[in-house]
């Protein structure tokens, strides 16, 4: 009989103990956002009153607001040493928008570091036929390719016979998800491309003029035109349209490096082609003008979609050559697994153009521990903020570093999933990020 109470007394002791952890976990004081930011418990994946969390100075008529505001998003807000102040359904997978690029661009400094430059081949055979091979550099603008040419000039060279162009460097077929349309946004990526595989019309009465200053309209660009001209929606006498084809992207390049060595009194006397050169040797390797961080910086500035794929294609030639969008993916899952050791998101490309993409609050607040170091290549807004935007149609987000009175730098993800007809993107400028500056600012 004595064993069978010492049982019961043990029993009991037991059942005590689980109903005491059960009632602590459930109580309202027992916050998760009191913890550290790598120490939170595993949320439900349903929604209930548990997913909003907060801490002073935030309190409950602070979520009422949001409330209001936010028919489907998520908020993070934490403080440097990891305490979280608000958790607004932080778990939630959400669509990224922009806000994607700096997964991206985290993934390329570090794996080819803030000082690597993107290179450009130029051999030249026996016959002045010159060579160019691309090796990806998104910033082969009309002003990088003169400043080539007088290179080329300065090492001799003032005739050429013909052009060929090399972009094999990158896989014949690369479709970005969410690229279908003819909005400059949407330019076809390769390994060699002028511009940004863009091209800018004015119209002056029935004429076609050059749209930017610095690029002279070559006869091409109006054979690109002329396959999509019912496709184009002119604004008032200017456009700009995206090259969505490989063969157009490398013959307008052609086209443009010809027309533009002609200006620099270079004599080009044979045609513009595709092709790979025989020759070993390269006359000049082209090192970019910019860095990988100067590249970055003017990325989170303008957001540039091609730009942030031509990164991620990038990290795909880590894994083979030439490169797909998937090996690039591959390489960047990679490193958000093992470097950053966050599990769950979703990549379909490295803008943020597809709807497909999917990343949590709490995931962002993780990319941006890493992207400490790198918080000034943001774009910056005012003095106490930097930040990168996304935008979608039903889709607007604001991630980055705050600086605040109360409580020092504070990182903060905003991912806005809902109709923005009736809830605009001014809603997470003026409403939500009015509403922590207001509390964090006093």
């Amino acid at each position: 009989m004595k064993i069978f109470g010492i049982i019961s007394i043990i029993i009991n002791i037991i059942l005590i103990i689980i109903l005491t952890t059960i009632l602590m976990d459930s109580s309202p004081q027992q916050k998760i956002g009191l913890s550290r930011i790598n120490n939170f418990k595993q949320l439900k994946d349903f929604r209930t009153d548990e997913m909003i969390q907060y801490k002073s100075p935030f309190n409950k008529n602070h979520i009422e607001v949001l409330k209001s505001m936010i028919d489907s998003g998520s908020i993070l807000i934490a403080k440097e040493d990891g305490t979280v102040l608000l958790d607004y359904y932080s778990n939630d997978k959400l669509i990224p928008a922009s806000t994607l690029k700096v997964i991206t661009s985290a993934a390329v400094l570090h794996i080819f570091g803030a000082d690597y430059r993107f290179k450009t081949e130029f051999r030249l055979d026996s016959s002045n036929n010159l060579f160019i091979k691309g090796y990806g550099d998104p910033y082969l603008t009309s002003d990088e390719i003169r400043l080539i040419i007088k290179k080329l000039i300065s090492l001799g060279l003032n005739q050429i016979n013909s052009i060929y162009l090399n972009d094999s460097f990158f896989a014949d077929t690369i479709h970005v998800p969410g690229n279908e349309s003819h909005e400059a946004y949407t330019a076809i990526n390769t390994s060699l491309a002028a511009n940004f595989n863009t091209i800018a019309f004015k119209k002056k009465g029935t004429e076609l003029i050059k749209g930017e200053e610095e690029t002279p309209i070559v006869d091409y660009a109006k054979v690109i035109l002329d396959k999509i001209n019912n496709q184009v929606i002119w604004k008032g006498d200017n456009l700009r349209i995206s090259i969505k084809n490989k063969e157009d992207s490398l013959l307008y390049f052609g086209h443009l490096f010809k027309e533009l060595c002609k200006e620099e009194n270079i004599v080009v006397n044979g045609e513009v082609k595709i092709g790979k050169s025989v020759i070993q040797k390269a006359f000049y390797t082209h090192l970019s003008s910019k860095t990988m961080s100067d590249i970055v910086k003017i990325l989170m500035q303008y957001s540039n979609n091609f730009t942030a794929n031509q990164l991620l294609l990038l990290l795909g030639t880590k894994l083979k050559e030439p490169a797909t969008l998937q090996d690039g993916i591959i390489v960047l899952q990679d490193f958000i697994k093992n470097t950053l050791k966050i599990n769950g998101i979703r990549i379909k490309e490295g803008s943020g153009l597809s709807y497909a993409n999917r990343v949590t609050a709490r995931q962002m607040i993780r990319v941006l521990d890493f992207f400490k170091p790198y918080k000034k290549l943001l774009k910056h807004f005012n003095e106490n903020l930097y930040a990168k935007s996304g935008g979608l149609q039903t889709v607007s987000s604001l991630v980055g570093f705050f600086n605040t009175k109360q409580q020092g730098e504070v990182k903060f993800a905003i991912i806005l999933n809902q109709s923005l007809t009736s809830k605009p993107h001014s809603i997470l400028y003026e409403g939500i990020l009015k509403i922590i500056d207001d509390t964090l600012n006093k």
